[in-house]
């Protein structure tokens, strides 16, 4: 079937997929490291803020690589990238819960109260960026992409 001027106008390109990506992740590792400077200095997280930098920017990375391959091989990538994103949050929540009954890796701590509640907002709001901004490149209902 070929494109028409319509179809292609929806389509998103790498371009655009790799900026929104790159956006969500300065922003969720800037909105992050605030969270985690709260945290730290009201209870002294378990968790190292480079650790916080480097997970926030791999999220969206792998975010970003997610959306890519919905954009180019489904018609609904905004519902399938939503529907993805809540299952891998609820699987992330389990994270910070289990690293406070035993060390996620070795040589580190096991988490607080205080560090699983900041980690486990710092995962809502690195999926607040990443979901926003990656969705935000496609129309909700796209009306026509290749077969």
């Amino acid at each position: 079937m070929a494109m028409t001027s319509e179809m292609k106008s929806e389509r998103v390109g790498f371009g655009k997929i790799a900026q929104a990506t790159a956006v969500a992740g300065v922003g969720s590792a800037v909105a992050n490291s605030v969270v985690w400077f709260i945290g730290n200095a009201i209870a002294g997280l378990k968790v190292p803020l480079a650790e916080v930098l480097v997970f926030s920017l791999i999220g969206a990375l792998g975010g970003g690589i997610v959306y890519a391959l919905l954009v180019r091989f489904t018609r609904k990538p905004n519902s399938i990238f939503i529907a993805i994103s809540a299952i891998v949050l609820v699987v992330y929540a389990l994270g910070p819960i289990s690293a406070a009954m035993a060390p996620y890796m070795q040589g580190a701590e096991i988490f607080d109260t205080a560090t699983v509640v900041a980690a486990e907002l710092m995962h809502l709001i690195s999926a607040a960026f990443v979901v926003g901004f990656l969705t935000r490149l496609t129309p909700a209902k796209p009306s026509g992409y290749a077969v």
